[in-house]
C-alpha cells in the first residue's frame, strides 16, 4: 500500500485531468459529432420503438441463440435483414454519469499507480520523469485506446475517434504521473 501514500496526488490529479479532457472531447471538440447518425425517418422510428414499449437495454435483431443457427426460418430472417443492435436508454442522469466517469478514471489511475509503483518504485531524480512517463503512459494508452475495440469487432461502430481519445488520455495520464512521481530519497 506504499504506492497509495507515494502516488495519491498523481492518482487524484490524473482522474481530474482525464475528466476534464473527456468533457472537452465530447462537448467542445467536433471529432465525435459523426459517431451517431440521424435516421432518415426519425419520427417514424421513434414512434415504432415507443409502440414496442421496450425497457432500457440492448436488443439484437434478429435475435438468435447458438441453437437457432440451424433453424431455416431464423436463418431466412437473418439473411433478409436488417441485422443490427438497438440500444434503448432511459433519460440521461448527467450528474450520475459524470460521477461514474470520474470514478472510472480514478480506478484506472489507481491501477496505473499500483502497477507502475510495483515496476518502478521511487526513481532517481534524473530518470524520474522519462521513466514514469514511459511506463504509465504506455499502460494508459493501452487501457484507454483499446477499451472499446474488441466490442466494435462484433458490434460494428466507428471507434477511430475513441482510439484517438484513448491515446490522448494515455499521454495525459503519463504526463501527470511523470510530473508528480516521487524521487528516491525525497
Amino acid at each position: 500500500m506504499e504506492f497509495l501514500t507515494e502516488l495519491w496526488l498523481p492518482i487524484l490529479l490524473t482522474a481530474v485531468a482525464l475528466q476534464i479532457a473527456s468533457t472537452i472531447c465530447w462537448v467542445v471538440l467536433p471529432h465525435h459529432h459523426g459517431d451517431f447518425r440521424k435516421s432518415a425517418n426519425e419520427d417514424e422510428l421513434m414512434d415504432s420503438v415507443r409502440k414496442l414499449n421496450l425497457t432500457p437495454g440492448r436488443y439484437i435483431f434478429p435475435y438468435m441463440v447458438h441453437a437457432d443457427h440451424k433453424d431455416p426460418a431464423v436463418l431466412e430472417r437473418y439473411m433478409k435483414g436488417p441485422v443490427g443492435v438497438l440500444d434503448v436508454w432511459g433519460k440521461a442522469n448527467m450528474g450520475r454519469n459524470l460521477a461514474l466517469t470520474f470514478v472510472y478514471f480514478l480506478l484506472i489511475a489507481l491501477m496505473l499507480a499500483y502497477v507502475s509503483w510495483s515496476a518502478l518504485g521511487a526513481l532517481p531524480t534524473e530518470a524520474r520523469f522519462l521513466k514514469a512517463f514511459q511506463v504509465v503512459g504506455a499502460m494508459a494508452v493501452m487501457v484507454f485506446a483499446s477499451s472499446g475495440q474488441l466490442n466494435a469487432i462484433w458490434f460494428p461502430r466507428r471507434t477511430s475517434m475513441d482510439f484517438l481519445d484513448g491515446v490522448a488520455f494515455g499521454l495525459i495520464a503519463g504526463l501527470v504521473f511523470a510530473f508528480f512521481w516521487p524521487s528516491a530519497g525525497a
